[in-house]
């Protein structure tokens, strides 16, 4: 049988089993998102890869021609202002509202 039916846990009923998803790990943690970095300043200068977390999203600052932009002003705000996108790129979900200092490049991107 190439699906065999999961074998209950030790001590548990037979009705009750633990399964993991063929496309998930084992490790997967639902809401398992990074802690926010710190959020956005105006006028801070930032430099290619760095991130920063505003409202659950984590966003990293673009690359040369476009880094002098990230901290320019309001308008360069990552996901609220009016040309936030010539400046930064959404890397993910994280939790919190900014806590921990900013990074360097991201590590992986959705």
């Amino acid at each position: 049988n190439p699906n065999p039916r999961p074998k209950p846990k030790p001590g548990t009923s037979a009705n009750v089993v633990d399964t993991v998803a063929k496309d998930e790990a084992p490790s997967a943690v639902p809401g398992g998102e990074p802690p926010c970095p710190y959020p956005w300043e105006e006028g801070r200068p930032y430099t290619e890869g760095e991130t920063v977390g505003f409202r659950g999203r984590m966003y990293a600052c673009l690359g040369y021609p476009y880094t002098g932009w990230c901290g320019l002003d309001a308008a360069y705000s990552p996901g609220v202002g009016s040309q936030w996108t010539s400046a930064w790129e959404v890397v993910g979900d994280c939790t919190g509202g900014g806590t921990r200092q900013p990074t360097g490049k991201p590590t992986r991107r959705p």
